[in-house]
This record gives C-alpha cells, structure tokens and sequence, in this order.
C-alpha cells in the first residue's frame, strides 16, 4: 500500500508541476511551473523519489555486511565426471536423472571435502566484500 501510494504522489507532483499556459505570442504551450516561476524551485525539495534515494542509501549502508542472509556464498568445484547431456541430439536424461549422477560422482568422490576451483567466499565466515 505503501508503493501505491508514493506512486500517487509522484504522478501529483509531476502534474502540480505541469502547466498549460499561453506563451507571448497567445499560442497554447505546456511548460514547466519552475521554468515559468523559477523562484518557486523549492517545490522540488518535496519531490518524493529523492527522499527514496537517501532512505535507500542509508538502508544499503547500514546493512550488516557480515550477515549471511541474503548474501552471497560462492563455492566452485572442477567436475572430471561422466559426462551427462552432452550430445548434440539427444536422447537426453531428465533433470532428476542428470542430477543424481553428477552428485552421485560428486559425493564419491570426497563432496564438499574436495579442494574448490578457487578460494571460497562466505560472508559472516570470511569477512564482508
């Protein structure tokens, strides 16, 4: 309800600030009320998105960087398995039967035990990014 309602004030600030007016010369014109009216440029401080902006600043910036929810763990491992799927017309294995045999050669041999492709990250466990 929230969302709903910043989007209402958004569109009634964008048409607060749009005008349709006659220019010099009589024709009808839509402009700007603060190209018209720069003195009234303070209407913009109570523009809603730049206030979303800071607030989400501020939410990014005081996230617990250690915490694992949310975060990214990243584990990579070389696979010197079967090969699964790899032909170029089939047939092809279900996911279910593709899967059971790249963890069943996975977990034969020493599964998470196995030295990683690269260093780990885990946040909480090795630190923030």
């Amino acid at each position: 309800m929230a969302r709903v309602g910043a989007l209402v004030l958004v569109v009634l600030g964008h048409l607060t600030l749009a005008v349709i007016d006659r220019g010099p010369d009589g024709a009808i014109r839509g402009s700007n009320l603060l190209s018209l009216h720069p003195g009234w440029v303070w209407l913009a401080m109570l523009a809603p998105m730049p206030v979303f902006f800071a607030a989400a600043g501020w939410a990014n910036a005081t996230a617990d960087a250690a915490s694992a929810a949310g975060r990214q763990a990243s584990y990579s491992f070389y696979y010197a398995g079967p090969d699964v799927n790899t032909a170029a017309k089939g047939p092809y294995l279900s996911s279910d039967q593709a899967l059971k045999i790249l963890f069943d050669w996975f977990n034969a041999n020493g599964g998470t035990s196995r030295a990683t492709r690269k260093p780990h990250r885990a946040e909480g466990l090795n630190g923030p990014r």
